[in-house]
């Protein structure tokens, strides 16, 4: 097949242009506003150089946590023949997908000062507050993707592959590192670089008790900058500056992580591997503890927001119900958006896949 072989002709050149046309309509607002503020007239009112280690110092470790959590969840989803591992993956996507406020509020409600389970259990308020409680708000939503992820990447292995383990005769921990999880790397890298990204460039921080201002993300300080200080002159000018810094830093962030995937080696694909493997004696009853543990862990916020709900005003709610587009136009606002972000993400995601991206040339 030739090198420069296109299966989309004329439509992958329109989207080329398109996905560069998208792209500027993006960055350019920011752009523009560094034009209009240059130069600053104020210095930032924190550290720079410690804002940018801490956001990304935590973005590595929430990423991490995220993915070790998430990362066995779906191995034994997808090499396994484990129904409750299965169903556990797809019931961690809701978690995934609830708004950050919803998650902060749960989290508070269950391990906050005063809180269902911290009020028992003292030392469970580092889950909610300070750094720790950053660094939980941020793992918590990205558990449920690696374990996608990751099942995705074991489902898709070749059968023969799975049966070339099993002639092996590997076992316990030694099938895991010596296969399973090699098998799965580049499903859990490419989770834990979204997951990166996502808590890199979180404002997340600002809903969290105890982080203001010594936990902010650079963020968390643009949304305190814009929004915060209405009566400091040159503030708002300087956010636009940092704005741009963190778009360069996302940019740098994203090409290491698409060149790191570039230059994987992908497990064999024919999704016919799926379900074969069985857990046998007292490994199988460690992954059903630990399937329910991780459940248990990312719905007792949603279940604690539930519990909180339960005192409400109906009358309060009716009110607020019918402000801005009411919640049916809200619904459907949130839907709209959705919509454009999957054909948007498409559009892109086809243009990188016909070969449009410079990294991906430049990491063969």
């Amino acid at each position: 097949m030739p090198s420069n072989w296109d299966p989309l002709g004329s439509l992958g050149k329109a989207l080329v242009a398109l996905s560069w046309l998208v792209v500027v309509l993006y960055i350019a607002p920011v752009f523009v506003a560094v034009w209009l503020s240059w130069p600053p007239s104020t210095s930032p009112p924190f550290s720079l150089a410690w804002v940018l280690a801490w956001s990304i110092g935590q973005a590595v470790l929430s990423a991490s946590l995220a993915t070790l959590t998430g990362w066995p969840l779906g191995v034994l989803a997808g090499f396994y023949d484990s129904k409750l591992a299965r169903i556990a993956v797809v019931a961690s996507l809701a978690p995934f997908m609830s708004p950050v406020v919803a998650a902060a509020i749960g989290l508070r409600i269950l391990y906050g000062e005063g809180g269902l389970v911290s009020s028992h259990l003292g030392f469970t308020r580092l889950l909610a507050e300070g750094w720790t409680g950053v660094v939980t708000l941020h793992s918590y939503f990205n558990i449920g993707f690696a374990a996608a992820m990751t099942a995705a990447a074991a489902a898709a292995t070749e059968r023969s592959v799975v049966e070339q383990v099993e002639l092996m005769g590997l076992r316990g921990p030694r099938l895991w590192l010596r296969a399973l999880l090699p098998l799965t790397f580049r499903g859990a890298l490419q989770a834990w670089g979204i997951a990166f990204l996502y808590s890199f460039a979180s404002a997340a921080p600002l809903l969290v008790a105890g982080a203001a201002y010594r936990y902010y993300t650079l963020e968390a300080w643009l949304y305190s900058l814009y929004y915060g200080f209405p009566g400091v002159p040159g503030l708002q000018g300087l956010a636009a500056v940092l704005a741009l810094v963190e778009l360069g830093l996302a940019v740098l962030f994203s090409a290491i992580i698409m060149y790191l995937l570039a230059r994987g080696v992908p497990s064999p694909l024919a999704a016919r591997g799926h379900g074969m493997l069985r857990l046998r004696g007292p490994y199988r009853v460690l992954a059903a503890i630990y399937t329910v543990l991780v459940i248990v862990y990312l719905y007792a916020p949603l279940l604690g927001i539930g519990w909180e709900a339960m005192g409400a005003s109906l009358s309060e709610l009716e009110k607020l119900s019918s402000m801005g587009p009411g919640l049916g136009g809200a619904v459907i606002n949130s839907l709209a958006y959705a919509g454009f972000t999957v054909v948007l993400s498409l559009v892109l995601g086809l243009v990188v896949a016909r070969g449009g991206s410079p990294l991906l040339r430049l990491s063969r």
